[in-house]
């Protein structure tokens, strides 16, 4: 149970971030449609990334770090992908860079939020001792 909340949670404040700096350079645009917008697609890229990782992460008991990593590699992968998919504008590698950070930050929040609400290694020890 603490796994499928700790999927509704996670994305909620990792999202907070870009909706308040949409909000703050973008005044007329309202803060909460940006908010459900940005996790929408927390959710998506959730649902394409971190279901999968979980299940291949749940056999193998592993830590806050695994999370972490995931995410801010996770992250970055599907914004790269997106540049490469649909080109837009033409931005300078720092910018992509600096982009590329900002987004493996935002997963590596989410990873860690995740984590910190799931629990999955106390989640296998309140298994084994219950099953002695």
């Amino acid at each position: 149970m603490r796994t499928v909340a700790a999927f509704l949670v996670a994305p909620l404040l990792p999202a907070f971030a870009p909706a308040w700096f949409l909000h703050a350079n973008y005044p007329n645009r309202t803060a909460i449609s940006a908010f459900i917008f940005i996790c929408i697609l927390f959710y998506l890229l959730q649902a394409v990334i971190g279901i999968p990782a979980y299940v291949l992460a749940r056999a193998k008991r592993r830590h806050v770090w695994f999370y972490l990593l995931l995410g801010f590699f996770g992250m970055p992968v599907a914004f790269i992908t997106v540049i490469v998919v649909f080109p837009t504008t033409k931005i300078s590698i720092a910018e992509t860079l600096l982009q590329v950070i900002y987004f493996g930050a935002l997963g590596a929040g989410i990873g860690l939020m995740f984590w910190l609400i799931a629990r999955p290694d106390k989640s296998a020890a309140l298994a084994a001792q219950i099953s002695n």
